[in-house]
């Protein structure tokens, strides 16, 4: 399965956990990634939240794509 970034407009706001990619302000590694989900009561100028419960935006622009998490092996856990 081929798996690709994803405009940010098309990602989930139901609090589901995805990849969120913005730039990194950086010209040898142009994006930054963490997991994160949309969680706008948190707070609604940048709903962003990374898995640590800090915003996205804390760490610069907002996300400008997305991707679904890989699904887990058999047998494996999730930590989230």
């Amino acid at each position: 399965m081929e798996m690709k970034l994803l405009p940010i407009e098309t990602a989930p706001k139901d609090g589901t956990y995805i990849l969120l990619f913005g730039d990194s302000g950086y010209i040898t590694t142009p994006l930054r990634c963490c997991v994160g989900h949309w969680d706008y009561d948190y707070r609604p100028l940048d709903p962003w939240r990374k898995h640590d419960n800090s915003s996205f935006e804390d760490d610069g622009e907002p996300p400008i794509f997305w991707m679904p998490l890989p699904k887990l092996l058999k047998g494996e856990k999730s930590c989230l």
